[in-house]
């Protein structure tokens, strides 16, 4: 049903063996085992792990990190994974170019310096709805170290509730 889509799992890594489970509270419905791999793709931008599986007909494995300190613990523990099971100390490589897997996250209010004069003048007139947009309607994608959700449920409901809202600002603006 959902072939392309991101599944939220909780990853177990040790030196021995790399699994996952879609829900904590019952650990063992739903365990996947992953195959021993000797290499990874990282992309730091969009903190992305991308894993070649093995298995020629079979898709390949993409990680996703919540914030960069723990993308950096998966790194480390990946690297452990992959020293252990070659028995030879391998570099991290970086993702090669054409990767598009996921798209990057971009703040609304970010300043495009780079870009072109129109890309700019687009950006400073839009750039009174970009901030309230920025600062209404709640970032929930945050974790804490642990894996568990910083703010609450609440946050996510008003992160909805607001979308709603500039989803009816933008109905009316355009009839």
């Amino acid at each position: 049903f959902v072939m392309n889509g991101w599944h939220l799992r909780w990853f177990s890594i040790s030196p021995q063996e790399m699994s996952s489970i879609p829900d904590r509270l019952e650990a063992e419905h739903g365990r996947m085992t992953y195959p021993h791999f000797s290499e990874i793709f990282v992309d730091q931008k969009r903190m992305l792990i991308k894993i070649p599986n093995p298995v020629e007909e079979k898709r390949d494995f993409m990680l996703m990190a919540p914030t960069k300190e723990i993308f950096q613990k998966v790194l480390v523990s990946l690297g452990k994974y992959m020293n252990a099971q070659s028995g030879v100390e391998e570099p991290i490589e970086d993702e090669p170019e054409g990767f598009e897997d996921a798209d990057a996250h971009e703040e609304l209010i970010d300043f495009p310096a780079d870009g072109t004069n129109t890309a700019i003048i687009f950006w400073l007139l839009l750039y009174p709805l970009r901030f309230l947009m920025h600062y209404t309607l709640p970032d929930v994608r945050h974790l804490d170290s642990h894996g568990e959700m910083k703010d609450g449920v609440g946050r996510a409901y008003m992160a909805t509730f607001m979308c709603l809202v500039w989803l009816v600002i933008g109905s009316y603006a355009m009839v």
